[in-house]
């Protein structure tokens, strides 16, 4: 018998879980790079609206935000552009404004959670804003 028809056979009969070349390949969405910790990481992409009650966030203040607030948080790193926005407000009206996503990749604990949290908490105070959209994904990660 013809060793490939032999791996076909086993295959058939249910036999592929214990030959590696018949099994499946399994995928999942855990985050792959880890450190020593065994920590995963993630990723939070934020929405800052740029629309205030005051009038527009300048680049000025933008910048001085990103730098003073943020940068701080995540010195590591991080990946800012801007947007156009749509949203609901609370009064039930569809506003459009410019946008500034934030990208962060971060082990997923305590600590970064805190930061983002104080991130938003900052940004609503400072610009006087309803919301900002946090999305969180797992993230995998490679360098």
């Amino acid at each position: 018998m013809n060793k490939n028809f032999f791996l076909f056979l086993l295959c058939l009969t249910g036999l592929s879980g214990f030959f590696p070349a018949c099994a499946p390949e399994k995928t999942s969405i855990k985050a792959s790079a880890t450190l020593s910790s065994g920590s995963p990481f993630v990723s939070d992409t934020l929405y800052f609206g740029t629309s205030t009650p005051k009038g527009p966030v300048t680049a000025k203040q933008w910048d001085s935000f990103l730098a003073s607030v943020v940068t701080p948080r995540f010195p590591d790193g991080l990946t800012v552009w801007d947007a156009k926005g749509q949203w609901k407000g609370k009064d039930g009206v569809v506003g459009k404004e410019n946008t500034k996503v934030i990208l962060l990749i971060h082990l997923d604990n305590p600590e970064s959670s805190r930061a983002i949290q104080e991130i938003i908490d900052r940004y609503k105070e400072k610009f006087g804003q309803e919301s900002v959209m946090k999305v969180r994904t797992p993230a995998d990660v490679s360098f």
